[in-house]
């Protein structure tokens, strides 16, 4: 009798103890998830990253490989992981996914998108592209061929195609996703197919098509103005198209772009002040073929629209033919003009520092 006695207090305390580390790996889950929601809310990605790990791996012991829960926080943690572990994170979101929606449901599309841009790589964009071929084809026979979500796929693969490899596949899914949204009604449509235009843009620039650049870019800015006027995006638009005015002699036209980066981002005084276009001097065939190395600092005026004047060398080391060359670099500098009280002002003293160094394959 007292051995069962005691059988049945054992059971009692080894349930209790389940009971327990249930109640705590719940607690763990809830505490890692909130934390992983706050930090995603700040824009804290290193913070995010460890409390999606953390959150993933313990939804996983509570709620089992095959769950919807499992396999939205294992998404969550592998869009953010490092390379060395997002691959894999990501195929077990995908596999998960797969088990619940089934292989051919529109939920697949975002863990596909992941692991594309997890596998691309800058040199190759190759082993992404049967995911995000999978993607568009769920995309286009669910959706429609010229539906929005058709339209939002095409532009995912440009950007990854485009961000991770400077593919050429960038091209062929931007412009797609261009005529998808210019087909389509609505401020949604109207702001998708300016963020497209901004990607192929990008596209552009990349491939040192600074015509064909500019007028995608106008295109963008023009919604990009109405909606998100002092966004990173419609900043970024206005500075691309200073570089792609500076690049095809068209100074004055860059004016409008320096002025309206100013005007909507004020200069900090206390900030480092840097170009927002510049040239390399070219190194003097002279000082390479001595293997003369050194530096030049260059004091100028950054006018009231960006030009820069009188320059001025307050410092150098090496040879002497590297101080014309800082010159004649300097001065083809654009940078956005501070503003105070609402004007743009001249700003005096402002240094840049070449360095001349010959590289050593």
């Amino acid at each position: 009798m007292r051995l069962f006695s005691y059988a049945c207090l054992g059971l009692i305390l080894f349930s209790t103890a389940i009971v327990a580390d249930e109640q705590s790996e719940k607690q763990t889950f809830k505490e890692a998830y909130q934390a992983y929601q706050a930090a995603m809310k700040a824009g804290d990605t290193a913070d995010a990253r460890d409390a999606a790990k953390t959150a993933y791996e313990s939804g996983r012991k509570i709620y089992g490989s095959n769950h919807k829960n499992t396999a939205a926080l294992a998404l969550n943690y592998g869009t953010l992981a490092p390379q060395s572990e997002a691959v894999d994170v990501l195929r077990e979101a995908l596999v998960s996914y797969e088990a619940v929606y089934g292989p051919e449901s529109i939920e697949l599309i975002a863990p596909l998108l992941a692991l594309a841009k997890a596998e691309a790589t800058p040199s190759d964009i190759i082993p992404a592209k049967k995911h995000y071929s999978r993607a568009l084809d769920l995309a286009e026979n669910i959706a429609g061929e010229n539906s929005d979500l058709a339209g939002q796929v095409n532009l995912e693969i440009g950007r990854i195609s485009l961000g991770y490899a400077q593919s050429t596949y960038a091209s062929k899914y931007l412009r797609k996703a261009a005529k998808i949204f210019e087909s389509l009604e609505g401020d949604k449509a109207k702001s998708d197919l300016a963020i497209t235009n901004f990607w192929l843009g990008k596209y552009h620039m990349a491939a040192h098509k600074y015509g064909s650049a500019t007028k995608v870019l106008l295109e963008a800015l023009e919604t990009l103005e109405d909606i998100a006027p002092s966004s990173q995006m419609t900043m970024t638009n206005h500075a691309f198209l200073i570089q792609a005015y500076e690049k095809r002699g068209m100074r004055d036209e860059a004016t409008h772009h320096c002025l309206a980066i100013g005007r909507a981002n004020p200069i900090d005084p206390n900030q480092d002040y840097q170009p927002v276009y510049r040239v390399q001097p070219k190194y003097p065939d002279s000082a390479a073929h001595r293997g003369q190395e050194g530096h030049v600092v260059v004091s100028v005026t950054v006018d009231r629209q960006g030009f820069v004047k009188d320059p001025k060398v307050i410092e150098a080391q090496g040879s002497r033919t590297f101080v014309p060359a800082s010159l004649e670099a300097v001065e083809k500098f654009r940078y956005v003009p501070r503003f105070e009280n609402g004007e743009a002002v001249d700003t005096t003293d402002v240094k840049y520092r070449f360095s001349y160094a010959i590289r050593k394959d």
